[in-house]
């Protein structure tokens, strides 16, 4: 994460971290292993996503 950080300042981007999401990392059907999402937890981040940029942005 330091490294991301840095880029983040760097690079003047907003960085939208779900790592500490209970909804998702306490889930252990959502992964195919420790780093990697299986279908239907790509499924369930993509619609937390879609829900956060609703609610964060003017795009939709």
């Amino acid at each position: 994460m330091d490294y991301v950080k840095k880029i983040k300042e760097r690079d003047n981007l907003y960085i939208v971290d779900f790592s500490s999401d209970t909804s998702m990392i306490e889930k252990a059907p959502y992964f195919y292993n420790m780093t990697h999402m299986n279908q239907e937890g790509a499924k369930v981040y993509s619609k937390n996503m879609s829900d956060w940029l609703k609610l964060h942005t003017k795009l939709f």
